[in-house]
């Protein structure tokens, strides 16, 4: 009776959240509302940027490759009050999405699937009426419908479904490709090549059919999105490597690189050295991702692997797991209700507080994974 009372309470809490965030979000238009409405009439919303244009009063916020803003151009046949109406309502479709297909992955078997269910409720709960999901609807970003194409091919791919839909669902998984990227590797140790190859084709067909569309050169599409995206994020994010060397005063250019360069590293220990537990493969990943790669608190909905793995593993003694339980907690805790308080007061402190969490859970998460390896079976590979 008490953990039901508690469940009921979470939710009501978890729907208030997520109710708030709605009502703001029909103001924000960061789910590229207008690149989306531009690419449909053959304009090139890139340039549109470099001009300072604006598109029915909205500006022109460019920063996504053409080939993810193809899987939204739907949205751009409404007026932006009505997508950006459609876009909160499809975010609640992508929350609930994204906990059906979790709560069907067999790989979770390996890590205790059956405590999963045990808890689905109270972390989905945690999880709607956390900071970043509220962010997600308050600015329309992208997070929750990456993640919930992301499970989507994770599960076809576990089910054996025909390569052509893993890899048309991983393709739409790249929408937000700066966390999705990362994730998706867990597709390459699987060897999904196929998979792969049909994900690629669908994002370099996609490129060159609005290349074609648009009258500009498909290669003249990529780099203009990167160079914006490169010049609207200057200082890093709230957890990365560039946002910390912001807040000690230096450029970001090259811990950025250096960034790019630790997570080449990592990803070749992890997959010749690394265990082949599925969960704690995606927790690893999602940690990876946040603190080498540019991400504001929005993108923390990635969180969810670690915290279900911490879950999952709340009974193990060892003292690595204790140190992943212990700062999954605290990262967790931080990320998703306490800093929002250091943003509110906008206090110095949120990003090297938020740096040393994730970095800590991120060492104790690799060291894990390459331990664990040695006492896992044949059937347990990912």
């Amino acid at each position: 009776m008490k953990k039901k009372l508690l469940i009921a309470v979470l939710l009501a809490l978890a729907a208030g959240s997520i109710a708030w965030g709605f009502r703001y979000g029909l103001r924000f238009k960061d789910f590229h509302w207008e690149s989306a409405a531009l690419f449909l009439r053959g304009e090139n919303p890139y340039q549109w940027f470099f001009d300072g244009r604006y598109f029915q009063g909205v500006w022109v916020d460019a920063t996504q490759a053409p080939s993810t803003i193809a899987f939204i151009l739907p949205y751009g046949l409404f007026s932006h009050y009505v997508g950006n109406m459609l876009w909160d309502v499809s975010n609640l479709v992508f929350l609930g999405m994204f906990w059906f297909f979790v709560s069907r992955f067999q790989g979770f078997k390996v890590s205790g699937f059956q405590g999963f269910k045990d808890v689905f409720w109270v972390l989905f709960a945690v999880f709607a009426m956390g900071t970043p999901c509220r962010v997600v609807f308050e600015t329309g970003q992208g997070g929750l419908f990456s993640l919930a194409f992301f499970a989507a091919a994770y599960w076809a791919m576990e089910r054996k479904k025909s390569f052509w839909l893993v890899g048309f669902l991983m393709a739409v998984s790249l929408f937000k490709y700066t966390f999705a990227v990362p994730l998706a590797f867990v597709f390459l140790f699987r060897r999904q090549w196929k998979a792969i190859a049909v994900c690629a084709g669908i994002h370099v067909g996609l490129t060159v059919l609005l290349g074609w569309w648009t009258g500009t050169n498909p290669v003249t599409l990529v780099l203009q999105s990167m160079k914006i995206g490169t010049m609207l994020n200057p200082r890093g994010g709230d957890a990365d490597w560039a946002a910390m060397a912001h807040f000690v005063g230096m450029d970001i250019a090259v811990p950025s690189l250096v960034g790019y360069a630790v997570f080449g590293i990592l990803l070749f220990v992890l997959s010749f050295a690394g265990s082949r537990d599925p969960l704690l493969k995606l927790a690893t990943f999602a940690v990876i991702a946040n603190v080498m790669f540019y991400h504001r608190v929005y993108d923390f909905v990635t969180l969810v692997f670690p915290l279900i793995y911490a879950v999952l593993h709340r009974e193990e003694k060892g003292t690595v797991d204790r140190a992943i339980r212990y700062a999954t907690y605290a990262t967790v805790g931080y990320t998703f209700f306490a800093g929002k308080i250091f943003y509110m007061l906008q206090s110095p402190l949120g990003v090297p507080i938020a740096f040393t969490l994730e970095h800590v859970l991120l060492v104790c998460l690799v060291w894990k994974d390459f331990k664990k390896r040695y006492g896992l079976t044949r059937g347990t590979l990912i």
